[in-house]
């Protein structure tokens, strides 16, 4: 059974991927095929004596993301796991002027034989939901036992869940998605033991062996003379200064230590960083020959200023109704979505209380318990800008008792009803209070109307203007501001 669901402003609830942890002990890191006809292009224009000229101009280039569940899987909201995962992409991509934004909104598909695949399926996966004028990324269960591959027969990616996050899995499969092979290209398949000669392994390595002293550094290995030898087609963990901790021998007899840093490696996770000079030039030349249709100069969308919500627009301290449970926040400048999660813990671990997406700076939170205290972040991104974080914690209170068509009163002002279908009058009850104008607020703080009053114990506001919606009124004296929610229904 095939079925396709386009994801929506609301992708679902808890995060599956962070169940998926256990895979990662089981899958190889990559599942890349050695020979790809993009390298072997650049290697033959390079020794052609082509001019592959270096640029600094920032490449822009889209990226659509599918994620992949089972059929027997609650759709879980990833969002946060793709943005950290491409917020990683980013970061090893710095140095290379390339940043990857999202082509739309990511998408989710669910198949069973897709989510954990061979490669057969993978390819149909691909096939079957590719999209031009972007790389296609996906995530899933099991990519054919690995943690990632690059298919250059669907020129799509496909990475596990499990590796994904902060993981370097990212860089290293687009890296091969932009034409790179393995530093140890032609040891694939092979073990090297520690500390033996690298002579003694020329019947099984397909590729001319690299030596240390660089002289056949462009035919051996994976032909950039600024990669060091590699023979570790396996993963291995790095030391201290992100070498490996024991020495390989060279056809000469030379001993080294294998790079961890470079993102081609088979290093482990904290170790690879970078990319070496020569493999970026071949990844940008790939860009800016062979793909040139997925290159843009700038990027769909301003990005979102390094700015953090700190405070909560509505309830301004007050507690909330549990059943008129909205919250309200500031608009951050150029995002397009906010990804929401309110938590009965400061932590956030746990069960959430609600872990949703919206294009709206206001939620309705149902299921509320009154006399409780809740916990919210908020992390503003649009197509462009994914690390700026989670805002500052922020909390609110709800109330004991609340009735939305009841009186509230708080600092000697009653409003009745809270909650008013439209056409029909909000009534304030000033008291002693002499309430000299009151401001009609959106929740997007756009003032709405800004009225003088005749100070009176009962003052009359129409809301015939006015579409169905939440409203914040600010009721102004000589001592100061005093802050009221309506609820407009249609």
């Amino acid at each position: 059974m095939n079925l396709y669901i386009r994801s929506g402003i609301v992708f679902g609830w808890a995060l599956l991927w962070t169940a998926q942890g256990s895979i990662a002990q089981q899958l190889s890191y990559c599942g890349t095929p050695p020979d790809l006809p993009h390298w072997r292009w650049y290697m033959h224009h390079r020794e052609a004596g082509v001019e592959l000229r270096e640029d600094t101009t920032t490449l822009y280039v889209p990226v659509m993301v599918y994620s992949v569940f089972q059929n027997k899987d609650h759709v879980s909201n990833n969002i946060h796991f793709i943005l950290r995962t491409l917020s990683r992409a980013n970061s090893d991509f710095r140095r290379a002027n390339i940043r990857f934004y999202l082509f739309e909104e990511p998408d989710t598909l669910i198949n069973d034989r897709w989510y954990s695949h061979d490669y057969y399926d993978g390819q149909e996966m691909m096939e079957a939901n590719n999209i031009d004028g972007a790389i296609n990324i996906y995530f899933v269960g099991s990519p054919a036992g690995n943690c990632g591959y690059y298919s250059p027969a669907s020129d799509a990616v496909a990475i596990a869940y499990s590796c994904g996050g902060y993981s370097a899995t990212i860089s290293h499969e687009l890296g091969h998605f932009l034409s790179l092979p393995h530093t140890f290209l032609g040891w694939e398949g092979t073990e090297y033991f520690p500390n033996s000669k690298a002579s003694d392994y020329s019947h099984v390595v397909f590729r001319p062996i690299e030596t240390v002293d660089g002289s056949n550094c462009q035919e051996a290995g994976d032909g950039f003379c600024d990669t060091r030898p590699d023979y570790l087609s396996y993963r291995w963990h790095c030391d201290s200064d992100s070498m490996s901790s024991f020495s390989l021998t060279d056809p000469n007899g030379a001993q080294f230590h294998a790079d961890g840093r470079n993102i081609m490696s088979y290093s482990t996770d904290y170790c690879p960083t970078m990319f070496s000079k020569e493999q970026i030039q071949a990844m940008r030349t790939n860009l800016t020959r062979r793909r040139i249709e997925l290159v843009h100069d700038r990027p769909p969308q301003r990005p979102i200023p390094p700015t953090k919500i700190s405070t909560l627009l509505f309830p301004y301290g007050h507690p909330v109704p549990p059943d008129t449970p909205v919250i309200s926040w500031n608009t951050v400048p150029n995002a397009m979505y906010y990804y929401v999660q309110v938590s009965r813990r400061r932590s956030f671990n746990g069960p959430l209380v609600l872990d949703t997406i919206t294009t709206d700076t206001a939620l309705w939170i149902p299921g509320l318990r009154s006399g409780n205290t809740y916990y919210v972040r908020i992390y503003p991104y649009n197509l462009v800008t994914f690390d700026n974080g989670w805002s500052e914690r922020m909390k609110f209170r709800t109330a004991k008792t609340s009735s939305t068509f009841t009186a509230a009163r708080h600092d000697g002002i009653t409003l009745y009803p809270t909650c008013v279908q439209r056409g029909m009058p909000v009534r304030v009850y000033t008291g002693e209070i002499r309430v000299e104008s009151i401001t009609i607020l959106s929740l997007y703080g756009k003032t709405v109307d800004h009225t003088k009053v005749r100070p009176s114990e009962v003052l009359t506001l129409p809301t015939d203007a006015l579409a169905p919606g939440m409203y914040i009124l600010q009721l102004y004296n000589r001592k100061g501001m005093i802050r009221r929610a309506v609820f407009l229904v249609q």
